[in-house]
């Protein structure tokens, strides 16, 4: 089964009163998407640190061997996959983290 390697990216989601959870994660074809993922992400953002914001763990390589999720990865070249999203089981399923 042929695999590629990717970036692999956890995300958090801090919400004031309640704290800090895991708020699913993300996948790019490349560091360079992850950066201007990471780019248009931040500019998305208020300037003011609103009351309920995710914020990206640290990157790292990630082999994957799902043929569904390496055909969307390479049409869209980032993708932000929520916790019960289901391609998140299917991904920790067949990859080397």
């Amino acid at each position: 089964m042929p695999s590629i390697t990717a970036v692999f990216v956890s995300w958090t989601e801090s919400e004031r009163g309640w704290g800090m959870r895991p708020d699913g994660c993300s996948i790019h074809m490349s560091m360079d998407e992850w950066r201007r993922y990471l780019r248009e992400f931040q500019e998305s953002q208020p300037k003011e640190v609103p009351a309920e914001y995710s914020f990206p763990g640290t990157p790292r390589p990630i082999d994957i061997s799902d043929e569904e999720i390496i055909a969307r990865l390479k049409e869209k070249k980032s993708l932000r996959l929520f916790d019960g999203h289901k391609w998140r089981a299917k991904l920790e399923a067949s990859c080397k983290m």
